[in-house]
Parts: C-alpha cells; sequence; structure tokens
C-alpha cells in the first residue's frame, strides 16, 4: 500500500513535502515510522525489503 503512494511521487521534493505534513500531523519523522511501524510491536514496520524497494524508487526521482 505504501509503496503504491510513493510510486505516484514523480519527485523528490515530493517525497519531502509528504515526509514534511506527516510529521506536523504525527509528530514522528516518516522514515521512523515506515521502520519501526505506529505500534509497541518490533514487526509493525516495513520489512528491509520493503524499505530497499522504497528508497532505491525515491533514490531513482527527479529532484524536481
Amino acid at each position: 500500500m505504501i509503496v503504491g503512494v510513493f510510486s505516484q511521487l514523480k519527485a523528490k521534493t515530493q517525497v519531502s513535502f509528504l515526509s514534511d505534513v506527516f510529521t506536523q500531523m504525527y509528530g514522528e519523522d516518516l522514515l521512523t515510522f515506515l521502520t519501526n511501524g505506529g505500534g509497541i510491536l518490533p514487526w509493525d514496520g516495513l520489512s528491509d525489503k520493503q524499505l530497499e524497494t522504497l528508497l532505491g524508487y525515491t533514490n531513482k526521482l527527479k529532484n524536481k
């Protein structure tokens, strides 16, 4: 689901904006949330493979 959201973004500036809005709304860094999840269970976050895919996609986006 989250990969689908990121796949709609076309530039790193959009990722940055999404991250900023997430932090303002929830008081937590988006990457930390994606890594650790929102609950107390250690498996709440994305898997290492999912994070690798997401970060790989984000790194390939154009800057503007």
